[in-house]
């Protein structure tokens, strides 16, 4: 009887030793399956993140291009002794139309408008829509 039980010891312990290496397949097969969808999700979460890289760039450009449309289409060509330049609209001073088309402060501006002439007083303000023409003159009259 106690071989018979010896015998049976042996198969229980060999039937834990078989339970245990079959867990420890199984745990190790469960292992490898969660690493593998972790850098699946990996994966796909850094896909995500350069879509949206991407996406906000475009969104950015696009922004970009339409602040510089708005930018564009705000400015209005004026001229000044026959040169061109590009200022928003609005209302200026006599000085500063000067300043912007390079015209010495000792100088008269002139405003064209209708093939004639206007003078601006220094301390005058012009409306600014676009297409004005100005020239500059040197001040004649006396001096003390």
């Amino acid at each position: 009887m106690y071989d018979n039980e010896k015998d049976e010891h042996g198969e229980h312990v060999q039937e834990e030793q078989t339970l245990h290496h079959e867990h420890e397949r199984e745990e190790g097969e469960l292992h490898q399956a969660h690493e593998r969808v972790e850098a699946e999700l990996k994966r796909e979460e850094e896909m995500l993140h350069q879509e949206h890289v991407h996406e906000e760039e475009s969104l950015h450009k696009s922004h970009e291009y339409e602040e510089e449309e708005d930018h564009h289409s705000e400015l209005v060509e004026i001229t000044v002794d026959d040169k061109s330049g590009k200022i928003k609209p609005g209302d200026y001073t006599v000085v500063a139309i000067k300043e912007l088309g390079g015209v010495p402060q000792a100088y008269n501006l002139l405003q064209e408008s209708d093939g004639k002439l206007a003078l601006l007083a220094d301390d005058g303000s012009v409306t600014i829509a676009g297409c004005e023409v100005f020239h500059s003159r040197v001040k004649t009259g006396a001096s003390s």
